[in-house]
């Protein structure tokens, strides 16, 4: 049985006793007991529910951070639900997990968080993937608002992330709708030539100083191509649906990359 199919059997009961388990199961409409599938060996099927529970219930907390849900952020989100070619079903369910989100106080992201990551383990792939998805969610607007930040450093903080990778990660999300919006007015999205990246910005998406070294940008860029992989994700516990939308775009990391060594007078 698929990860989906346990759970529209009800079968989650290892997330009792927090906010994510409380979600999913308002968003499928099935309660239960601490009890229930309380085995101590995770199966994937396992991971993969936390990981889309934890996903848009925590898109929602982050879009409504700043004080209102803007269209922007619907339709952001409306969109990594079509990216992840959900059915009816499981789009049903995260609507309302993302709609439970919005509710969320700040003890409830921070239990949500910590749910997430005794389910997920010690896996820095997925909580980067977590990461870049609600990053993705939060600069829908282009910009990431204060509130929105302080929710972000939340998520970050609880899954042992340094805030630092919040900076990283929006950087290389910028360029991204930056494209988007640009070629949303030609009918086509619009590439950019890799002079238009600065030394600075290549910098921070490989998470790296303006003065790093040859081995040690190199070494940056191998580790977020690794992150990156579909297949490496797909195997850490991220469900096939949601590997496009956890993922940065291997072509902006490859990009930077080219500019930084181009900057830096490297071959």
């Amino acid at each position: 049985m698929s990860w989906w199919g346990k759970i529209a059997g009800g079968a989650f009961g290892f997330l009792a006793g927090g906010p994510l388990g409380a979600a999913l199961g308002a968003a499928i409409g099935h309660s239960f007991d601490k009890g229930m599938n309380g085995q101590d060996d995770r199966d994937p099927g396992e991971v993969q529910t936390a990981f889309f529970a934890a996903s848009f219930s925590l898109l929602g907390a982050v879009a409504k951070a700043d004080g209102r849900v803007s269209q922007d952020e619907i339709q952001t989100a409306e969109r990594l639900m079509s990216e992840m070619q959900l059915t009816s079903d499981m789009r049903s369910a995260a609507i309302s997990l993302f709609n439970q989100g919005k509710n969320f106080s700040a003890t409830d992201i921070d239990e949500a968080v910590l749910q997430f990551r005794q389910i997920s383990g010690r896996s820095r792939h997925l909580h980067m993937a977590l990461l870049r998805l609600l990053v993705r969610g939060a600069l829908s607007d282009q910009d990431l608002h204060p509130g929105e930040r302080d929710v972000l450093e939340r998520v970050a903080t609880g899954l042992g992330l340094p805030s630092g990778l919040i900076e990283q990660v929006a950087t290389m999300f910028s360029g991204y709708y930056g494209r988007q919006n640009a070629g949303a007015g030609a009918g086509q999205q619009q590439s950019r030539a890799p002079a238009q990246m600065g030394l600075r910005e290549a910098a921070t998406i490989l998470g790296i100083e303006a003065t790093a070294t040859e081995a040690e940008a190199k070494k940056a860029y191998r580790r977020l191509m690794s992150q990156n992989h579909p297949d490496r994700l797909v195997a850490k516990g991220v469900p096939e649906e949601m590997v496009k939308a956890a993922t940065a775009k291997t072509a902006e990391i490859g990009e930077a990359y080219d500019v930084y060594k181009s900057a830096r007078g490297w071959r």
